[in-house]
Order: structure tokens, then C-alpha cells, then sequence
């Protein structure tokens, strides 16, 4: 994990030389936008390219290996922009009777776990928990072999002891297994991902635990 954001969620100085306040917030906006008095750029994976501000002293230009659109996301927060399309409320697409389309709540769900990602690796604690507040709502809106593929993703991405999104979508398994398991794709995308199967078995023994424990009570007040 690094810091290299990390002066972004207090708005003090730091590596772009941020210091905020609500007087600035507009003005932050509009520079980051325009690129104007930048001196560094930030290069996402895909080759585009973000013009920023350095405290200085600082290097002059960073790559990162997230995507354009995961970069956006991180430095728009920095800078107090609206935040990602994907960490807001999705808007129903009138074309389609005010229904959100099935594409786009997928893109938008797998876009919300990799802010998470990138959050979590540049100790980003208020971005990462609207991402977690985010994926917690799409989750529910997911088809189930959606839902199981951004699974693997999760499991793939995050250290066994993540206590929020690994977390939710457990619960969303337990919720959910059902009608995973009468879809084919979606059941073998769960029967394949064992750090989810293992999650599943621990919290199932912790309710059989609780279980007995309840039913001893009774017993013994009877």
C-alpha cells in the first residue's frame, strides 16, 4: 500500500501541492479540468494522461497500471469533483422505460471493485469506503453470473482478512445461493472460487455454533 494520494482526503499539502478549503473547491475543480499551472502528469495504463500539480522537488511524471477511467475516479476525488458515475446512484436510461440497462450496471459493478482496489492500495479510506457503500448497492442489482464473476475478482484482488467487500459479497452468496445454484455458469464460477467456498463454510459453522448455542438456552429455561 502507498500514500501516494493520501494527501487528497485531508486536503493538505502533499504530493501535488493541494491545500483546500470550501473557498477553493470550485477553483480546485476548475484547474484540474483545464490542466492549467500543472507540473505532473499521472499516466494511466491505457496511455491517457492526467495533468495534475507537485509539490516541489517532486517527479514530474507517474504511470500507474490502473485504467483511465480508475485513475479519473481517484483524482477527481482528490480534486472534489463529482464523484465517478459508478460510485453514485445509477440514472435509468428513458430509451429503455426508466429500466438501467443490464451492460451497464455490469460495467458499473466491475468499475466500483477496482476503485475499491486502487483505493485500498493508495491508502484512500473515504474513496474506498463510497466504493464499498457502492458495490454493496450493485451487487443486489446483478444478474447471478455477474455477480459470481466479479466475485472471482474480489477473492483474486484482496487479502484474506478484507472485512468489507469480500465480506458483502458472502452475505450476497448466502442470500442468493439458490438461484446461483440453478444457473449454470454462475454455479461453476462459485464452485470454483475456494477462498469464497471457504468464507461460506466458516460463517455456515459459526451459525450451526450460534444454532446450538440458542437451542441449549431454550432447553435449559424450559
Amino acid at each position: 500500500m502507498t500514500s501516494l494520494f493520501k494527501f487528497g482526503e485531508t486536503r493538505s499539502t502533499g504530493l501535488f501541492g493541494v491545500v483546500g478549503s470550501s473557498t477553493q473547491d470550485e477553483t480546485l475543480r476548475n484547474i484540474f479540468n483545464s490542466g492549467q499551472y500543472h507540473d505532473l502528469t499521472v499516466v494511466a495504463k491505457d496511455g491517457r494522461d492526467f495533468k495534475v500539480h507537485k509539490n516541489e522537488g517532486a517527479t514530474s511524471r507517474i504511470e500507474l497500471p490502473e485504467s483511465a477511467d480508475i485513475v479519473h475516479a481517484i483524482l477527481g476525488h482528490i480534486y472534489g469533483l463529482p464523484e465517478s458515475a459508478c460510485l453514485s446512484k445509477p440514472s435509468p436510461n428513458p430509451r429503455f422505460g426508466g429500466v438501467i440497462e443490464e451492460d451497464t450496471k455490469t460495467s458499473q459493478l466491475f468499475c466500483v471493485v477496482r476503485i475499491y482496489f486502487a483505493a485500498d492500495k493508495y491508502d484512500l479510506p473515504k474513496l474506498k469506503s463510497l466504493a464499498k457503500t457502492a458495490y454493496e448497492a450493485r451487487l443486489y442489482e446483478a444478474l447471478a453470473l455477474d455477480a459470481m464473476t466479479v466475485a472471482a475478482l474480489v477473492y483474486d484482488n484482496t487479502p484474506e482478512n478484507d472485512v468489507g467487500i469480500r465480506s458483502e459479497t458472502c452475505r450476497y452468496v448466502r442470500l442468493h445461493l439458490t438461484s446461483i445454484m440453478a444457473d449454470e455458469p454462475a454455479r461453476t464460477e462459485l464452485l470454483n472460487n475456494k477462498g469464497l467456498l471457504q468464507d461460506l463454510l466458516t460463517r455456515l459453522g459459526v451459525c450451526m455454533q450460534e444454532y446450538r448455542n440458542t437451542t441449549a438456552k431454550l432447553s435449559y429455561m424450559q
